[in-house]
């Protein structure tokens, strides 16, 4: 996943971005400051609200076509594939049941496709799960996934947070057995976050990168998977917060059908946002 595609290489807003913002009606002086500060205060979901509750935008079906075909140019819907065969880590990061089910079957079928990495980590935080987003329905699916056999769903077993989530399909997956015998898995728990006001708010992905070096890890490759239409925004997050002795390529399955239109803009905005923090330290 590459900044390119929402800035050119000169690093000015990409002729589909600027396509995007016209059409969404989104004032901007063409420089990407002005884009990131409309898009900010038009895209971006109020503080404390999650995504999956985030009302979608009203429009119809001509607007709504045209939208998304500039968000797929953009890179925000198709799949995103590895473009090696061989890395140090895999990363699922962490989001709600039907995502991380997603993200870790996706990596099944990259390891099923030649991909292959020596330790497998899950970035999750202590998010208490929401019965809207993480529905048990999900959880006690067994078409979705290979599920290992004689799996049954149990009560007692219900998770409760975003890293019992992720225990909860290690115990439910069936893994290559290849797999199994070549990596090491393990999950990253953070805990609930505090801004300077001393404000509680559920770990981001940046959290999780940085509670995850402050292990100390060994440096090396990473194929971070995440799913459409946050591949973006977080391939940029990894690159900006990893030390640069580690190599960062973020892939995941694409965007569900049925994905709000608001969810894609929320995201765009964290991306074109993270983008140019990055730019503004480089400069």
């Amino acid at each position: 996943m590459e900044q390119e595609l929402i800035l050119d290489t000169s690093n000015k807003p990409s002729t589909s971005l600027l396509k995007l913002l016209e059409a969404l009606n989104v004032s901007h002086d063409g420089f990407l400051n002005s884009i990131v500060a409309a898009t900010q205060n038009q895209w971006l979901r109020e503080m404390g609200k999650e995504r999956w509750n985030i009302p979608e935008l009203s429009l119809n079906e001509a607007d709504r076509k045209k939208i998304m075909a500039l968000l797929a140019e953009i890179g925000c819907v198709s799949d995103i594939r590895p473009t090696h065969t061989e890395y140090d880590f895999a990363l699922i990061l962490g989001s709600t049941a039907d995502d991380m089910e997603f993200r870790l079957n996706y990596l099944i079928n990259c390891w099923q496709n030649g991909v292959r990495f020596h330790q497998l980590l899950f970035l999750t935080g202590a998010r208490e799960l929401d019965a809207s987003a993480d529905d048990v329905k999900i959880l006690k699916d067994t078409s979705r996934i290979p599920v290992k056999k004689g799996w049954v769903f149990e009560e007692d077993q219900m998770p409760k947070t975003e890293t019992d989530l992720a225990h909860f399909i290690l115990r439910k997956v069936q893994l290559p057995k290849e797999l199994l015998r070549q990596i090491t898995i393990s999950v990253v728990s953070v805990p609930i976050q505090e801004d300077n006001q001393g404000v509680s708010h559920r770990p981001t992905t940046q959290d999780t990168i940085v509670h995850w070096m402050s292990m100390k890890p060994q440096s090396g490759s990473i194929l971070a998977v995440s799913s459409q239409p946050y591949i973006g925004y977080q391939d940029i997050v990894l690159k900006s917060y990893l030390p640069h002795d580690f190599s960062v390529e973020t892939v995941g399955p694409a965007a569900q059908p049925d994905e709000k239109i608001a969810v894609y803009l929320d995201s765009l905005a964290r991306w074109l946002y993270q983008v140019n923090k990055k730019h503004e330290l480089c400069n």
